[in-house]
């Protein structure tokens, strides 16, 4: 891919992944990873600076060459890679555009009646209940679209060959299945949940804010691999409490129309 971009798109590129593993695998503020970068831009020009008095004592030596002019006017036209992601607007802007970025959508299950804190008063208000999913068939895009995905679905499931169980390929329900019998290469979508309690569990209000998470993963995908965090996907998210009423079947039910 890199064979394809300029080299100031690839050290942007570069300069965008250091700042989604400071946002997403180091979980720094967002002032922190605008401190961070900032710093490095500072750096960096520095660093520029030192070079081009390097540069500029050699050529002194052999003053009047062409090729001193065209080498410090490489200086003077370098881009700053740090410059698209020095802010938390442009932060979110490059990642969408550069990184195949799936948005999560709000999807609304229904209405309930609460109390808004309006100065001294507590005012009767209606709020709508509702999730946050990420769509399947843009999420599975995303996925397939790494090469190394792409080519273990594409070349099907391993079975097992000495009469021990290998994959779930080999359970009986897989094999008598109508489509997973007669297209190995069809995807195998394991879903499944998790609660989560982000307040303390042990208090008095302790289920009021626990979370449901909906994960997904492709049983097409080699086992060693199925279980590494990159082969996990994000599918909604949904307060328990939203969900007293209509239960996970709003959420499944927008999967299977999406399918």
């Amino acid at each position: 891919m890199n064979d394809e971009l300029s080299s100031d798109d690839v050290l942007s590129r570069h300069a965008t992944a250091i700042v989604m593993t400071a946002r997403e695998k180091h979980h720094l503020s967002q002032s922190g990873v605008n401190d961070v970068v900032a710093e490095v831009q500072a750096y960096q020009a520095q660093l520029l600076n030192s070079l081009r008095s390097q540069l500029q004592t050699v050529f002194n030596r052999h003053a009047g060459s062409e090729l001193q002019r065209e080498a410090l006017g490489l200086f003077d036209s370098f881009k700053d890679p740090f410059a698209a992601v020095s802010t938390s607007y442009r932060q979110d802007s490059v990642i969408k555009e550069k990184f195949n970025f799936v948005e999560a959508e709000e999807v609304s299950v229904g209405l309930a009646v609460c109390r808004q804190k309006r100065k001294k008063q507590r005012d009767l208000a209606i709020k709508n209940k509702c999730f946050h999913y990420i769509p399947l068939i843009k999420s599975l895009e995303q996925l397939m679209s790494h090469p190394k995905i792409f080519a273990m679905i594409n070349g099907g499931s391993q079975k097992c060959s000495s009469g021990y169980f290998y994959d779930i390929i080999d359970g009986e329900l897989m094999l008598s299945h109508p489509l997973f019998s007669s297209r190995p290469s069809a995807l195998q979508i394991i879903l499944y949940l998790d609660e989560i309690e982000i307040c303390n569990p042990l208090g008095s209000q302790a289920s009021k804010n626990k979370l449901l998470m909906f994960y997904y993963t492709l049983g097409n995908i080699n086992p060693k691999y199925r279980s590494k965090l990159a082969s996990i996907r994000l599918l909604a998210i949904a307060k328990q409490s939203e969900l007293s009423e209509c239960g996970v079947d709003a959420i499944l039910q927008d999967c299977m129309r999406t399918l």
